[in-house]
């Protein structure tokens, strides 16, 4: 390998060397990166663990309501059991008191007081654990929503509050007291507290700091694990908070959401809330928003300290690799110059490195296209120096044919024609009429030489082009009176590679089909796909071509046809490798067969 020139590679300032460039790329392409890489996950994960938490939230929310439900339906199914087992109305006082005093001892744990009242509302009896009713103590309970509701054969639960006699937070359960006969007697009352309740809810995994609390169906405070909490808020409204106003709005379930906002103290939740069934209240749970996203937080901080790590490590490694290669790689990048310049001699070097080989690399390759360009171009020369010969060559035959045949017919005419005056004139009584009929035949034949000479001459003058075929007929056609025949053309988008004079061929075609095809009334154009190319088919329903003139009628000799028009017509197609042949069924019509080489058809876009 030559060594580079004295100089060549001198006076490169510091701030525009390649190294420096790289270094500084390399550790903006590695924060940019990482700021992507690290924002993408930061949204996946915090987008993931947003659902998490969203749908966590709701199934310890419905947990909870299932869990109050449950307990609030057992104590009312205990109290109905009590009222269905024993015949309260058949008893006396005396023996309706003893029962009931036997259900305030069975359920001790959860019954605080039991009232019985008569059907006027008037307490009949009342049992209580912590104190003893006399007479006069008595009330009545008529306005009491819970005695209306019970006396018409429902049962009644009421909303949660602070018992003034237990100081617990309670709940009034009524049921109506029925005869064998369905006959509504009295109503039992009974004040049930919710401790034990609360002692299950108070063990209910909401995160570490998360907690739960009921409210009304007029959204106020009116239940929480911690009592104090319970006097300080009862009573409190709650419709600031987005789950309570969605339950007292009467928002189904199934279209929920859960929320985001500043909870019960003031510092950011997510809540959520779920109706309790067979009650008039709804469980709320909230978690922290801090606790929640603890592990998105930590992502952060961790990206964070790893992009600042990145930048670090990144600078001080391209810059101790770029110091440790730059002068090897100078040179090279002299090599690459000199072989870009058309020095050939220089050797090629491998650049496996993405570093400053990667210069020498593009160097090379430029160098490669300058080569294939050349090579390209010398090719394109030669072969449009081919086409050119073939063009020429085309052109010399079609000369020869066209002198050949135009001379001869024109030549056998005239010389017809002389030799029928000859005859005349050698006549004592020539007849005009022969005359004239002889020479009118001479001149036809002058025409259609001149026209067949007229329709070669410019065959092949112009370059091939590509060409619709659906058009070209239609165009073919316009100057045809086609008014016997019907058209059934099945072509859709297909182009094909052809002669300029492409629409001449089917001009010629639909001309035979008018002059040749007896009884003829329908044309079909259709083509199909097959493996050497594409054959586009076109078809009349008329007498056909015999078969001992299916190859024929393409000469340049044959008699019937004396504008030669199907020879014309092959040599149109030839220009471009296409070839045409008739293989219909003699006596139901004729079949042009046109087959398309593969690279001289194609569907046209849209």
């Amino acid at each position: 390998m030559n060594s580079p020139e004295p100089g060549f590679l001198q006076g490169i300032p510091w701030k525009k060397s390649l190294g420096v460039r790289i270094t500084w790329i390399a550790i903006l392409v590695t924060i940019t990166s990482l700021i992507i890489t690290g924002a993408g996950l930061i949204v996946i994960a915090g987008t993931g663990q947003q659902q998490n938490v969203y749908d966590l939230q709701e199934n310890r929310v419905d947990a909870v309501a299932l869990l109050i439900s449950s307990f609030v339906n057992a104590q009312r199914s205990e109290l109905q059991i009590f009222e269905e087992l024993t015949p309260l109305s058949s008893m006396s006082r005396s023996k309706q008191q003893i029962s009931l005093e036997e259900l305030l001892i069975s359920r001790q744990k959860t019954l605080s007081q039991v009232t019985l009242l008569g059907t006027d509302g008037s307490e009949l009896i009342r049992l209580s654990r912590f104190h003893t009713f006399l007479p006069g103590e008595m009330s009545d309970q008529a306005d009491n929503p819970a005695f209306q509701s019970a006396m018409q054969g429902l049962s009644y639960i009421s909303e949660i509050y602070v018992s003034p006699d237990s100081g617990l937070l309670s709940m009034q359960i009524a049921i109506p007291v029925k005869t064998d006969t369905g006959e509504i007697t009295g109503v039992i009352l009974a004040e049930e507290n919710a401790v034990r309740l609360w002692s299950e809810v108070s063990r209910t995994n909401v995160g570490e700091t998360g907690y739960v609390y009921l409210v009304d169906r007029q959204g106020r405070f009116i239940a929480y694990y911690e009592l104090s909490e319970v006097l300080q808020n009862y009573g409190r409204e709650m419709l600031h908070v987005p789950p309570v106003q969605d339950f007292v709005s009467g928002k189904p379930v199934s279209s929920r959401i859960v929320y985001e906002y500043p909870g019960m103290n003031g510092e950011d939740v997510i809540g959520v809330y779920a109706p309790i069934e067979g009650t008039e209240w709804a469980v709320v749970t909230e978690l922290p928003a801090k606790e929640a996203y603890e592990g998105i937080t930590s992502m952060k901080n961790f990206l964070y300290a790893a992009i600042i790590l990145a930048i670090i490590g990144t600078g001080l490694l391209v810059f101790t690799l770029t110091r440790r290669t730059i002068t090897p790689l100078r040179a090279l990048i002299d090599i690459a110059r000199r072989i870009g310049t058309g020095d050939l001699d220089t050797y090629m070097v491998r650049a496996d490195r993405e570093d400053e080989v990667g210069v020498l690399a593009v160097t090379m390759n430029h160098m490669q296209n300058e080569l294939n360009k050349l090579y390209r171009d010398l090719e394109q020369q030669v072969e449009e120096l081919r086409i050119n010969q073939q063009v020429l060559s085309q052109a010399r035959n079609k000369l020869n044919i066209l002198n050949t045949v135009t001379f001869q017919d024109i030549q056998n005419a005239l010389f017809s024609m002389h030799g029928y005056l000859l005859m005349e004139e050698a006549q004592d009584n020539p007849d005009p009429e022969k005359i004239f009929s002889r020479q009118k035949t001479g001149i036809e034949r002058i025409s259609s030489a001149l026209r067949f000479a007229d329709k070669f001459q410019n065959l092949g003058l112009n370059p091939p082009e590509w060409q619709k075929v659906s058009q070209s007929f239609l165009y073919a056609i316009s100057h045809l009176d086609l008014s016997s025949l019907s058209r059934d053309l099945q072509v859709d988008s297909l182009e094909i590679f052809a002669d300029p004079l492409l629409e001449s061929v089917f001009f010629i075609l639909t001309e035979n089909v008018i002059r040749h095809g007896k009884n003829a009334n329908a044309i079909t154009v259709h083509f199909e796909e097959r493996s050497v190319g594409l054959t586009l088919f076109f078809e009349d329903n008329g007498s056909g071509v015999p078969n001992d003139l299916k190859e024929k009628i393409f000469d340049l000799s044959y008699e019937t046809d004396k504008d030669r028009g199907l020879f014309l017509v092959r040599e149109i197609l030839s220009v471009t490798g296409i070839t045409i042949s008739e293989n219909g069924e003699w006596g139901k019509g004729a079949r042009f067969e046109i087959l398309i080489p593969d690279g001289a058809w194609r569907y046209a876009e849209p």
